[in-house]
């Protein structure tokens, strides 16, 4: 009888975990098969498309501002007019962001594009980075830009700037040709970029690996200057 009993518990216990390994099983399978119907660009890179401002927080914002504003001139007003400066706590909580309100069906004006790149930090790239040291504009982000970065091509670029230790000539280290910041330039999207900056881009993308140069050309082709920006951020910095 006791033996019987022990097999009885010894199949339910087995029955458990079973269920318990399908189960994750069953969960992982899903998550898997969420990872891989996630949209992809042209080149095959997934990426999330995230709303990060919807238009009522806008109009929120705006009103915001708007009675802050209204608030300080009072205050100042007030002020010099003799009165009292209690005013200007008053118009310290007025000014306090409070659009915690907004629904989530509020139409979304602005968004932020996430891509799903398949490479981590490369360290040979971010060695001859750190080598190149103060020769470089931004020395802090050479573990962040090796993810971008075609490997080979960053460590030849490192490695001219610290024969070439002049961060103020930018130019002087990047390879020639290249055409993707004046794919960009030519949306309109970009009227801060002048002819030194095009030029200086165009070298600098040409760094980039090849998908991650194809994940830019598509973000300029959405065509919505809010989108390209977007996207063309969110693909040369898919860092946090």
């Amino acid at each position: 009888m006791k033996n019987s009993r022990f097999t009885r518990i010894a199949a339910a216990l087995l029955l458990l975990t079973a269920s318990a390994c399908t189960s994750f099983i069953d969960e992982g399978a899903e998550e898997s098969e969420a990872a891989d119907n996630r949209p992809r660009t042209p080149g095959g890179i997934p990426y999330a498309k995230r709303c990060a401002k919807t238009q009522c927080q806008n109009e929120c914002q705006a009103e915001n501002a708007q009675e802050c504003a209204e608030c300080n001139s009072a205050c100042w007003s007030i002020m010099t007019g003799g009165g009292s400066v209690s005013c200007v706590e008053t118009c310290a909580d007025a000014c306090q962001p409070s659009c915690g309100y907004c629904s989530d069906d509020s139409p979304c004006v602005e968004a932020t594009y996430d891509f799903d790149y398949p490479w981590r930090e490369d360290a040979k790239s971010v060695s001859a980075c750190h080598a190149a040291g103060a020769c470089l504009r931004n020395p802090e982000l050479c573990s962040n830009d090796s993810i971008t970065m075609d490997p080979d091509m960053a460590v030849q670029y490192y490695s001219c700037k610290q024969a070439h230790c002049d961060w103020t000539d930018l130019p002087a280290c990047l390879p020639p040709g290249g055409k993707l910041a004046s794919q960009g330039r030519a949306t309109g999207c970009y009227p801060e970029w002048v002819d030194a900056t095009e030029t200086y881009l165009n070298g600098l993308f040409h760094l980039m690996r090849p998908e991650v140069q194809a994940t830019l050309a598509w973000c300029y082709s959405l065509g919505d200057c809010a989108e390209v920006r977007a996207c063309a951020d969110g693909a040369q910095y898919p860092y946090p």
